[in-house]
């Protein structure tokens, strides 16, 4: 909630197609937003959905891996190198973990 304002589009989307869409189809759709903000948007909007639906039923393989990185961070990450695992570990927001001066990142990529 405290990150880009959402846009009447992506509500739009989010009214239509959550309560039955993959979750990796619908972060496909918003990929700016993390999983958590979807759901937490979606809540807000009044929209319900049946835990049972999957992440996707084809063989997608580049499954966003924690809830709290949208598919451009991921992409970033993954082409950039930067392991998940350190930065989900160190519980540092994605923001916060860019904004540091690069001495501080490379010391958390080496821990």
């Amino acid at each position: 909630t405290a990150g880009k304002r959402w846009t009447d589009e992506e509500e739009r989307l989010l009214r239509e197609h959550y309560a039955t869409a993959e979750r990796g189809w619908l972060m496909e759709q918003l990929p700016e937003r993390g999983w958590d903000s979807i759901v937490a948007k979606a809540v807000l909007l009044g929209a319900e959905r049946s835990h049972s639906i999957g992440y996707w039923t084809g063989k997608k393989t580049d499954a966003v891996p924690s809830i709290r990185l949208s598919v451009h961070d991921w992409r970033f990450m993954q082409a950039n190198d930067i392991p998940a695992d350190i930065v989900l570990e160190s519980r540092a927001y994605w923001k916060e973990y860019v904004s540091l001066p690069i001495e501080a990142n490379t010391i958390m990529l080496s821990d």
